[in-house]
């Protein structure tokens, strides 16, 4: 597997922890908040994670870390 950073255009550094948030939590509108801005309000938090979730080196990247939890969740069962 490819590091984040090894990938042809890199994430931003928000991209990337929006990234960890949303494997984690699974919801984009707190996602996006928590990576670019918590004042944001819901409504415009969740268009712009919208957008996010369609960008393919962000799609690529949660990939990659859904890949991960599975492997390290079938090593550990």
């Amino acid at each position: 597997m490819k590091d984040f950073n090894s990938m042809k255009g890199k994430l931003t550094v928000k991209q990337e922890k929006f990234c960890l948030e949303y494997a984690k939590s699974g919801n984009a509108t707190k996602s996006y908040k928590s990576a670019y801005s918590p004042n944001n309000s819901d409504s415009a938090a969740g268009s712009e994670a919208h957008k996010l979730l369609k960008n393919p080196k962000v799609q690529a990247r949660l990939k990659e870390l859904h890949e991960t939890h599975n492997a390290k969740k079938n090593n550990a069962g």
